[in-house]
């Protein structure tokens, strides 16, 4: 399937944006008509998606409407492991059957604004369920703790208060490496078609 995107629509996509990595990669998929599997990864750690949620799912809405695939990602595996919030304290770990209910009420909301048949649903505990220690520690030994701490949300974190900056730095650079993980594998898996 051929996807014309116009100079309008590429514009309509990146309205909004504060920051493409890296623009010349998308401009250059998007304008060689070519399907695009685009994701994005909510970790279900309450039950209800909020407002701040809708921005990036509207931003979804619009590669669906230019006839891209969107995948929903669900961070079951890194909400039951916890992960930082940004603050000055680690979230705590969720149990499964609270990740599995407030899942549900994801799906229950997001196709309020996503349409169903062009999404595909995942779980990160699909891969990062099946990893062993050893995997985890291969994984670990292909990133630099400088590479993780280039995120915004880890810089933060390097200014937290003494006393927590070990438990939130080394829980953030663990979520960092997962979530690169989780990127990589996506890119592998869902690369465009």
């Amino acid at each position: 399937m051929t996807i014309s995107t116009s100079e309008n629509e590429i514009n309509t996509l990146l309205r909004g944006i504060d920051e493409v990595l890296v623009k010349e990669e998308l401009l250059t998929k998007l304008k060689s008509g070519k399907k695009l599997i685009v994701k994005a990864g909510f970790d279900p750690t309450a039950p209800d998606l909020h407002l701040g949620h809708t921005v990036l799912i509207n931003k979804l809405r619009q590669f669906q409407l230019l006839g891209h695939e969107v995948v929903f990602l669900i961070g079951d595996f890194t909400a039951m492991i916890g992960d930082p919030t940004g603050k000055n304290v680690t979230r705590a770990p969720l149990t499964k059957e609270q990740v599995d209910l407030n899942a549900q009420t994801y799906k229950d909301q997001v196709f309020k604004i996503l349409d169903p048949n062009l999404t595909r649903v995942a779980f990160n505990s699909e891969w990062m369920g099946q990893k062993s220690a050893a995997d985890l520690i291969a994984l670990a030994s292909t990133s630099t703790v400088a590479r993780m701490l280039e995120r915004d949300e880890d810089q933060r974190l390097q200014n937290v208060p003494n006393g927590y900056t070990n438990c939130v730095g080394k829980t953030a650079a663990h979520h960092a490496l997962g979530n690169g993980w989780t990127v990589d594998v996506i890119a592998h898996i869902f690369s465009y078609l």
